[in-house]
């Protein structure tokens, strides 16, 4: 897998082409069940996460989690973007939320 030297699986945040609404920004195909995740959101960012650091968490059933048994996307701004005027600025103050779309279908 693809990693920084000694790290193995992903760890990447992919720019996704800028888009006004709820647009699609990832798909995934389990070839063997059929099963597709849709991953749809209104942010700038798709983070790509494989579990690199689990070390045999439990799990259901008697199973535990280990490097690469998990696969997680996250939609979010740049990770870096605080310290770039050119991106988009989130800020949220203690007490707020903000209002912004992820979802799976």
């Amino acid at each position: 897998m693809f990693g920084a030297p000694g790290v193995t699986g992903f760890d990447l945040n992919y720019c996704l082409t800028p888009s006004v609404g709820d647009t699609a920004a990832a798909r995934v195909v389990h070839r063997d069940s059929g099963r597709v995740l849709q991953v749809f959101t209104d942010q700038p960012g798709l983070q790509l996460y494989t579990g690199n650091h689990l070390d045999g968490i439990p799990g259901k059933l008697g199973t535990n989690y280990g490097p690469h048994s998990s696969l997680s996307l996250e939609t979010q701004n740049y990770p870096d973007a605080v310290h770039h005027v050119s991106c988009a600025l989130l800020l949220i103050d203690s007490g707020n939320y903000a209002d912004r779309v992820g979802r799976c279908g």
